[in-house]
This record gives C-alpha cells, sequence and structure tokens, in this order.
C-alpha cells in the first residue's frame, strides 16, 4: 500500500502518482509538511543547494528518517563542515553555528573570467557557501540565516531568523522580517518589520512584551515598523532583507522615519478589528 492508498479518498486522483517531493530555497514550516501529505498522500522533504554546487549538496532520506527544519545529510561524494566565521581553518563542534562549507564533485570550478569573486568562494575546493549553520551529531544540517543577514549588535551575533520565528507566532502577526540596521551605538541594532493580520489590533510596546519573554535582551528588537504593503521578494518567496535595510537608510538619510517606528498602533487598514492582541 503506497502513501496515497494510506490516505483514502481525500487524496486528489490526480496526484495519487506522487510518491516524493523534494523542496528547497526556503525553510518550510511544519504545518506546510503536514498539510501537503495530508492533501497529496506524498512525502515531502527538505534538501539545499546552490548554482555553484550544480545544484544539490543536501538531502533529507525519503523514508521516516527524514528530519523536518532540517536540509538533511550529505548527497554520496559530498564533504560537508561547519567552519568558524572569523577562523576558517577551524571546524566547529556539534550543534555550534558557523560557516556551512562544501566539497564535491558537483562544486563548480570557479566564475568565468571572475578571479576574485572565485578566490573568494574556494579554497582549497571547499565552496564557502555564506550560509550560517549547524551539524547535528549524526549529520544533519539546519541552516540558520545567510552570513550577510547576520546582524551584529554589540558584539553578538543575532540571527535575524530566529527573531522571524518568534514574531511569527504571535496570533496577530500575518508577516514578519528582521534586519541589521546601522546604529552609533551598537554598530547595528535589529529592525522588525511586521505585517499585522486584517482584524487585528497590535501596538509595538505589546509586541515588544511578547518578544521580551522569548528572547535575550540584545536580540530584541529596537526599531518596530508596521507596514501596510507586502514585504519585497524575489520570485521564490524569500524576503529581500537587502531593500528593507536600503528602504531604511533611505529614510534615515533623509530624516523621515515610516509610519509604526515609535510606539503607535500598526496601520489602520492592516488592522481594523475590535478585539486588541494580547502581549502573552
Amino acid at each position: 500500500m503506497n502513501e496515497a492508498e494510506k490516505h483514502g479518498p481525500a487524496v486528489n486522483r490526480a496526484l495519487r502518482s506522487v510518491r516524493y517531493c523534494i523542496s528547497g530555497a526556503m525553510r518550510l514550516e511544519p504545518e506546510t509538511v503536514d498539510r501537503f501529505q495530508e492533501l497529496t498522500g506524498a512525502r515531502l522533504v527538505e534538501g539545499y543547494g546552490l548554482s555553484e554546487a550544480s545544484p544539490v549538496v543536501l538531502a533529507n532520506p525519503l523514508n521516516a528518517n527524514a528530519r523536518p527544519g532540517t536540509v538533511g545529510i550529505p548527497l554520496p561524494g559530498t564533504e560537508v563542515r561547519i567552519v568558524a566565521e572569523d577562523d576558517p581553518g577551524r571546524q566547529q563542534p556539534y550543534g555550534e553555528a558557523g560557516e556551512l562549507v562544501v566539497r564535491g564533485p558537483q562544486v563548480f570550478a570557479g566564475y568565468w573570467h571572475e578571479r576574485e569573486d572565485s578566490a573568494a568562494m574556494l579554497h582549497d575546493r571547499w565552496l564557502f557557501t555564506g550560509d550560517v549553520a549547524v551539524m547535528s551529531p549524526d549529520g544533519f544540517v539546519t541552516v540558520i540565516d545567510r552570513k550577510r543577514d547576520v546582524i551584529i549588535a554589540s558584539g553578538f551575533s543575532v540571527f535575524p531568523s530566529e527573531i522571524e520565528d518568534v514574531l511569527l507566532a504571535h496570533p496577530a502577526v500575518a508577516d514578519a522580517a528582521v534586519v541589521g540596521v546601522p546604529d552609533s551605538y551598537r554598530g547595528e541594532t535589529v529592525k522588525a518589520c511586521v505585517i499585522v493580520r486584517p482584524g487585528s489590533r497590535l501596538t509595538e510596546r505589546a509586541l515588544l512584551e511578547y518578544c521580551a519573554a522569548r528572547l535575550t535582551g540584545y536580540k530584541m528588537p529596537k526599531i518596530v515598523e508596521f507596514r501596510v504593503d507586502p514585504l519585497p521578494r524575489n520570485m521564490l518567496g524569500k524576503v529581500l532583507r537587502r531593500v528593507l535595510r536600503d528602504e531604511h537608510q533611505a529614510w534615515d538619510s533623509s530624516g523621515s522615519t515610516p509610519f509604526g517606528t515609535s510606539g503607535e498602533e500598526a496601520p489602520a487598514s492592516s488592522a481594523t478589528g475590535d478585539s486588541e492582541a494580547s502581549s502573552g
């Protein structure tokens, strides 16, 4: 009996031939995986790749050993390491974050006529991906963030995705993105861009109280921008944090500020309900 037969008539007949699907590009929410498998009867597993590794490096097993939330284990013939960002020659212990580097037959030889860019990414045939990740003792890799998106606030490394997970768990938050913006004292500080669910109401104070119960002090957003327009995304659905940083820089240079950065309530057009969201 295949997975579709186990799920019975609820599975669309047109999808019963599908057995496995691979997802990449961005992390899937567990609810998305469960819902996909419920509707199709197929197993959905996550993997990881990049164009410079033509294009797959890691993938979850196509069986019950798959580990949701990770990008799996190296493909055959592929080596993977997590190295310290400040010392690429030092391999990180299991569970500690560092840059993901890979080596294997699929890794490219370099960019065409771009020696400097090639030299920056390739060291002794190891490809430095620019992604921050951790590895479990049994070899499963979890990607945390892009190296260029990590916020360095008062000397501490802050991963935007960790704060985004907290924000998105708030019942009044429909979408959120976190970026680092310049700060004269901390070097960088944490800015949260938030879209409130229609029918909900949310203040900056309530949102920060919610975050304070779930984040250590240096990870707390210091600036909250409530947005009406959707977050900028690329064709794969990834949030373009660079665009958000550029927008903030433009506002900062002009001396103006976007709505919602000084303790105000979210804009009425995106928060039209009567019940204010709690901060607990």
